[in-house]
């Protein structure tokens, strides 16, 4: 396979290389499509990549969308049913 050698893309496999640590284009290109392909997943080698799986993993330890206890942001209501309404100061107050 040949690609052509653009001003923009040599610096691109420049930048490549130095990332990761090969003297050669072709090894560096090699590793990013691997990481790529570990990383981005929906493939049949690699089905679940693993930004999803952290995703995952994140959103069930309630560190994405659940806050502390579950709850999806932003609240839509408190345990006593009031909603929390940010003024323009930033304090809290109840509505």
């Amino acid at each position: 396979m040949r690609i052509r050698a653009t001003d923009e893309r040599q610096r691109l496999w420049d930048d490549l290389e130095d990332a990761t640590g090969h003297a050669r284009t072709s090894q560096a290109l090699d590793d990013a499509a691997r990481l790529y392909v570990e990383l981005r997943g929906d493939t049949t080698a690699v089905p679940t990549g693993r930004v999803e799986q952290l995703i995952r993993a994140a959103a069930s330890a309630a560190g994405v969308t659940g806050g502390r206890h579950g709850r999806s942001w932003p609240p839509t209501a408190n345990d006593d049913g009031r909603r929390p309404v940010t003024t323009v100061a930033g304090r809290r107050r109840q509505r």
